[in-house]
């Protein structure tokens, strides 16, 4: 733990250290406080205050504190190369095109560093000494930019991968049954976001789980989007006085199949449940109509 902005890099993955960005009702001031944090709970540091100077005479002046290195980039109006920062266009300043990050909103200069603004990674902090390491307030975690790849690429410490925040997320399904019923949630999302997959089972069918890159018994199911997933749900016909137990035994043994959580004892075992009792403690599918 520690009071104030560290000098060296600090990689969250126990979350032992953060920095908490505070907002109050005075649009000019920001404020960081420190704080560590251990099964006993956390203990807070000194609260540091810093300015937001609101006035800005041009986009070559914008840049205060940290950017001071800043140099206009021979044949390239509206350009400036900073030591540490890299190449960054000011000329729609507090709005900067940053040669790695893309579009950022500049929200406050100061000795300690910068609170940069970016969609799809919220509110950021760094500062010389930190870049190209990223503290993300709202995830209270640190990233590390690529400086080397003008697409912004980020590496996550937590998932120990690199990601593109700007590359959608899919989430989907190789099978859909629209006369069984239907699934709300299937799309393009972007890393963090949370997705909710729902299954509304359609008259005479019963939901019978998820499968694919994810199991579950539950309709609804939440999850966070940070990489592709094929999750595909699964409904069971309650049987009818036109269905023979052949054709019932058939479509249970195809959707126990898909449970790769159960092993072939457990398949079997609810597969005789589903024929005894209509209902299996085992794999929680039911064949008989309870809405």
């Amino acid at each position: 733990g520690g009071e104030g902005v560290t000098d060296t890099p600090l990689v969250l993955n126990e979350k032992e250290f953060g920095l908490e960005f505070v907002p109050n009702s005075d649009v000019q001031k920001v404020y960081i406080m420190a704080y560590a944090e251990n099964l006993e709970g956390r203990s807070f540091g000194h609260l540091e205050e810093f300015e937001i100077s609101i006035e800005q005479n041009s986009a070559e002046t914008s840049f205060l504190g940290d950017l001071t290195d800043a140099i206009p980039v021979e044949g390239a109006l509206g350009w400036w190369e900073s030591s540490w920062m890299g190449y960054y266009s000011a000329e729609t300043y507090p709005w900067i095109y940053h040669f790695n990050l893309g579009w950022i909103f500049v929200s406050n200069q100061s000795v300690a560093g910068l609170w940069l603004y970016r969609p799809r990674l919220g509110w950021f902090w760094t500062n010389s000494s930190q870049y190209p390491y990223l503290y993300l307030v709202q995830r209270n975690q640190w990233i590390y930019l690529n400086k080397s790849i003008a697409k912004t690429t980020i590496y996550d410490f937590e998932e120990d991968e690199w990601f593109e925040p700007d590359t959608p997320i899919k989430i989907s399904s190789n099978l859909i049954q629209v006369s069984k019923g239907e699934v709300y949630g299937y799309g393009d999302y972007y890393r963090w976001e949370p997705v909710v997959l729902e299954a509304r089972v359609k008259n005479n069918f019963n939901f019978a789980g998820w499968s694919g890159d994810l199991s579950s018994m539950d309709q609804i199911i939440e999850l966070v989007a940070l990489r592709n997933l094929n999750i595909d749900a699964s409904f069971i016909a309650i049987p009818s006085d036109n269905m023979d137990a052949t054709e019932v035994i058939r479509q249970a043994r195809s959707i126990l199949n898909k449970m790769d959580h159960l092993n072939k004892t457990e398949k079997e075992k609810s597969l005789a449940e589903l024929l005894i009792f209509g209902k299996s403690s085992s794999s929680g599918l039911s064949i008989i109509n309870e809405q």
